[in-house]
């Protein structure tokens, strides 16, 4: 086996923006070499093969009407929805296969197995039986992929993976068993006897399925945080055990190898700068080894290979890029692809002087305000360091993005520092009353994705607004409104996961709220406090579960007709959803009688649980107020061997300590502000005048030499 598996990267060519599951690749027939189709946003289809070293298209179809949203093989032939239309084409592109369904959205996706045929909506699956509709399910929550079930004799079976963390087994209407998953699925693949799961949070793993019984037989995280696109089961390496291919959101493509079933082995790494949106593998290049081909949001089909090439070809194939004409030379001479990089550059000429003459006899009676370009976003809470990525990606180059929020936020890092200048912009409350945040990322290089980390301040509730400026004329701007809700760092915990809370351990405050509203009604506005209360209501008592991600505080809400309890071990979980429901039923006139009961025993328990955070950023404070003196010690005396040897590593490492106080400190008030929270709820359910109590706590505070003593004391002396 190579140390370097596919070394050799072939851009073949270059369509429009590709969805998940529209790249495929045609059995190995007559020869040698197999066919790829491919599906775009234009609502094109594609095959092409590469012969004799250079890629040809064999089939292309006129645009349809929709985008193409998922392309899947039987018997040498391809199938492909768009909008709610179900085509089947031959290799040659011939139709001998139409369904127009009676779906009611355009699909998100499809599976086949036939004669099953089954197509998603956002949340809704349907099934169809030789394109007979068999029956529909409704999903709890937005479902984001769909495959069918891997034992032959259950074809009738889907597998759905869902927003909420759950994997879905559904037979006909029926969801007939479900698992919680560590984060929201974003892409599905079946084994003989097991399924295979990708994350929002980026961990892959593997559930084998034994009666109603499961088995996790592998993880793999901690590697890459990137969401989980695409993955495919290939033998790369001809030593007759599947690689298991994962392709991700940040244009990570990684293979790992199963020699150890239960501890896969990564054997190469790849970055390719797109979303990646396909993968797929066969004989493509040549018919003597397995190439991988994979598919970039942008429209980018490119080939990983273990065909050699000269130096000379490398280089001059990491210059030609991408050519918008379909067929693209990949192993001819050097002057035959300068004579056709030429002939391509000509005609893309002529092409923009014309472009560019419409434009001027069009903009001197109207005002250009659309370009066509596609872009994607994310804003996902990464629940183990407690903020949200937002991702954000073009099909073209970039120019620059301007995130504006009514609700403090902080801007942690940014991806791709090199290539963006970032701007966090002080906002003047008195000139804007709106933004309470604003910042800019400017572009100096050519990029069509970034990863943006922002940290929430739970209690603040409002709209972050991200403004995608693409290098585009005229200039125009997509804009994305993201939902910050007030307990924002909070996670849904399922049922299942409940034990490992330890909930009935913990010192619970309760806050009870009846009236005279509906379960749909209350249900409602619980939904405005956090995110994870599914749309749709399912049982008379409805129970939901949240954790913060943060603070490890636990948070139970309970809601019936005319009754909502609320408990957690952190009092100002509860303060916000008191003020949250009361202001929407005051809004809506409608009356609700409050009621609540402080556990004295959750203040010392919360602090405990936030405590290690603050104490490694107050150690870190004291560390930086010694080394002044230190340093004053070192220049008066020759020998400083009777420091101790904490003093002495500060004195070694004083620049390194300097700079990480600098970015901590953001972080201290960050944690002082919670506490502070939590001080000022105590206050109020507690009756008792903040200006007494307030002004004394937060002195403490800025001093920096409390500990978890002092804390819990001044908490006490509430009486």
């Amino acid at each position: 086996m190579s140390h370097q598996p596919l070394p050799t990267r072939l851009d073949l060519m270059k369509t429009s923006s590709v969805a998940s599951n529209c790249l495929k690749i045609f059995p190995l027939g007559k020869r040698q070499t197999q066919k790829v189709v491919i599906g775009d946003a234009d609502g094109v289809m594609h095959t092409f093969s590469i012969k004799r070293g250079s890629v040809n298209t064999s089939f292309k179809s006129l645009p349809h009407i929709k985008p193409i949203k998922g392309v899947e093989l039987f018997n040498n032939k391809a199938f492909f929805v768009y909008g709610q239309t179900v085509k089947g084409i031959t290799k040659k592109g011939k139709e001998f296969y139409r369904l127009d369904s009676n779906i009611s959205e355009d699909a998100s996706g499809m599976t086949i197995s036939v004669p099953n045929l089954w197509l998603n909506g956002q949340y809704v699956l349907y099934h169809y039986v030789d394109s007979e509709e068999r029956g529909f399910y409704m999903s709890p929550d937005r479902i984001n992929v769909v495959i069918p079930y891997f034992e032959e004799k259950d074809k009738t079976k889907a597998i759905l993976g869902c927003q909420d963390r759950k994997i879905r087994i559904v037979s006909d209407s029926e969801c007939i068993s479900q698992f919680v998953t560590e984060g929201a699925v974003s892409s599905l693949l079946t084994t003989n006897d097991s399924i295979i799961y990708g994350t929002e949070s980026g961990l892959v793993s593997a559930l084998s399925l034994k009666g109603n019984t499961t088995v996790k037989t592998f993880d793999i995280n901690g590697l890459e945080r990137g969401i989980v696109n695409e993955m495919l089961l290939h033998d790369i390496n001809g030593d007759g055990v599947k690689e298991l291919i994962v392709g991700r959101n940040d244009g990570t493509l990684e293979a790992f190898s199963f020699i150890n079933p239960t501890q896969p082995i990564r054997l190469f790494k790849k970055l390719i700068e797109e979303s990646i949106s396909g993968i797929t593998a066969g004989k493509l290049v040549a018919p003597d080894g397995e190439d991988v081909l994979v598919s970039t949001f942008s429209g980018k089909v490119i080939a990983f290979t273990n065909n050699q090439y000269t130096n000379e070809d490398n280089n001059l194939l990491s210059k030609i890029n991408i050519l918008e004409d379909k067929k693209k030379v990949v192993g001819l001479s050097k002057a035959q692809r300068i004579q056709n990089l030429q002939k391509e550059i000509e005609s893309s000429e002529e092409k923009l002087v014309r472009i560019k003459n419409n434009y001027v006899k069009i903009s001197s009676e109207v005002v250009a305000v659309h370009c066509q370009y596609e872009t994607i976003s994310s804003f996902i809470l990464d629940s183990k360091e407690a903020f949200y990525r937002l991702s954000l990606e073009s099909d073209v180059h970039l120019d620059t993005i301007v995130l504006r929020a009514d609700v403090p936020m902080e801007f942690l890092e940014a991806s791709g520092d090199n290539n963006v200048i970032v701007s966090v912009v002080p906002v003047d409350e008195k000139k804007d009353l709106v933004s309470k945040f604003l910042s800019t990322f400017r572009f100096i290089d050519s990029c069509k994705r970034i990863d943006i980390l922002l940290r929430t301040f739970e209690g603040k509730y409002g709209t972050l607004e991200a403004y995608v400026i693409p290098r585009l004329n005229p200039k125009i701007s997509k804009v994305y409104s993201y939902g910050i809700k007030p307990l924002s760092l909070h996670e849904r915990v399922h049922e299942e996961e409940r034990p490992s809370l330890s909930i009935e351990s913990r010192p619970m405050n309760k806050l009870l709220i009846t009236g005279s509203f509906s379960l749909a009604e209350i249900h409602s506005w619980i939904s405005l406090c956090i995110e994870g209360i599914p749309e749709k209501i399912t049982e008379d008592d409805m129970v939901y579960t949240f954790q913060s991600t943060f603070q490890q505080t636990v948070l139970v809400i309970k809601l019936k007709r005319g009754e909502a309890i609320m408990e957690s071990d952190n009092l100002t979980a509860i303060s916000v959803i008191e003020e949250i429901l009361t202001k929407t039923a005051t809004d809506r006139k409608v009356k609700v009688n409050v009621s609540f009961e402080v556990n004295d025993s959750s203040f010392a328990h919360a602090l405990t649980l936030l405590y290690p955070k603050l104490e490694f950023l107050l150690k870190l404070n004291e560390r930086v107020k010694l080394i002044d003196a230190l340093k004053e010690i070192q220049l008066q005396e020759e020998d400083i061997s009777f420091l101790s040897r904490e003093y002495k590593e500060i004195l070694e490492n004083s620049e390194s300590i300097i700079e990480e106080s600098k970015k901590q400190s953001r972080k201290l008030d960050f944690l002082n502000g919670i506490v502070i929270r939590l001080f000022h709820d105590c206050l109020k359910f507690k009756r008792r005048n903040i200006q007494n109590y307030l002004p004394t706590f937060k002195q403490m505070l800025e001093t920096k030499s409390y500990n978890l003593e002092k804390l819990i004391n001044a908490f006490i002396q509430i009486k």
